[in-house]
């Protein structure tokens, strides 16, 4: 998106949702613990629940991320579990410790294929 496009006195923030199932399938999440969370995915309704637990994702205006974890209990009905800001600066960490890993990754898949 072009940023000169935007409005005055408005701002571009990217966001997604998910749900618990789209995360665990994608492998950006293993498992949850949490109090509010555990008795809905250890009940009867759990494979249900799975696609009622929706983690929305946006950017906000200093780099960081904000995450906010919801209930949707019915169509008009949605409760609050956590909400929370990863900070620009541990993105920015993330995104190089990664990157090392991909790289150290690259380097050790070229060494098992030269002759």
């Amino acid at each position: 998106m072009d940023p000169s496009s935007i409005p005055e006195g408005c701002s571009f923030s990217p966001q997604v949702s998910y749900n618990y199932q789209q995360l665990v399938s994608m492998k950006v999440l293993k498992s949850l613990s949490h109090p509010e969370t555990d008795s809905l995915l250890t009940s009867k309704a759990k494979q249900k629940n799975k696609t009622k637990l929706l983690f929305t994702f946006s950017y906000n205006q200093t780099g960081g991320l904000d995450v906010v974890c919801t209930f949707l209990e019915s169509k008009k009905k949605t409760a609050l579990i956590q909400k929370f800001t990863v900070s620009g600066q541990y993105m920015q960490e993330y995104k190089k410790a990664c990157a090392g890993v991909e790289a150290a990754n690259n380097e050790a898949g070229d060494k098992g294929t030269r002759n």
